[in-house]
């Protein structure tokens, strides 16, 4: 899914043609695979669900086909652990 955002001067959205349409990922066949671990991801959230990013089950065995409830994670809570990730990466200024 591709959508641009909406700035001062580029109104953004699904339907701009400015915007990049073919954006790419590449499978690297080493540890942390982007291309495996997105498709692992999206093979254990809920189908229940059509929440890209959901509230991952507290207790969960590798066993188990999904790891995820049908719950969306809130726009809070992904700017939050979006920040996190930033500095446990060291990305940010602070």
């Amino acid at each position: 899914m591709v959508v641009s955002e909406t700035t001062k001067n580029h109104r953004g959205g699904l339907g701009d043609d400015n915007f990049e349409k073919s954006p790419r990922v590449y499978a690297t066949y080493t540890q942390g695979c982007p291309v495996e671990s997105f498709e692992f991801y999206m093979d254990k959230r809920n189908p229940k669900s059509e929440c890209f990013f959901q509230l991952p089950r507290i207790k969960i065995l590798d066993s188990d086909t999904t790891w995820y409830t049908s719950r969306p994670y809130g726009e809070r809570m992904l700017n939050d652990m979006m920040k996190a990730s930033s500095k446990d990466a060291g990305l940010t200024k602070d």
